[in-house]
């Protein structure tokens, strides 16, 4: 059974909150709500190796996670993704691979 390995892990994001901040800005709490949740993200692979070859087969964000959107009262804001700070998330959905390798 060696040649066989698993490997489960996760990705994690804590909550944020900028209520504080909004009206220092001439912004309302009341019309933008700028709380996100705790994010976390499941991943999983199963791997077989030999001295010739290997395969890896898993899944990133096993459970189909969403990332978390922020509610605003102008609708040409856009709620998911607005900035490069939020890199962190997961915009594709659960994701299935497979990779093979061979040594000569």
């Amino acid at each position: 059974m060696k040649q066989f390995s698993f490997h489960y892990g996760f990705d994690y994001i804590g909550k944020t909150d900028d209520a504080d901040y909004l009206e220092q800005f001439g912004y309302t709490p009341d019309t933008y709500d700028y709380k996100v949740k705790a994010y976390w993200l499941h991943n999983a692979s199963i791997r077989y190796k030999t001295k010739q070859y290997s395969m890896t087969v898993g899944a990133r964000n096993l459970f189909d996670k969403a990332p978390p959107k922020i509610t605003t009262g102008n609708p040409l804001v856009n709620t998911v993704g607005n900035v490069p700070i939020q890199g962190g998330y997961d915009f594709l959905g659960r994701v299935f691979y497979v990779n093979v390798g061979v040594n000569f």
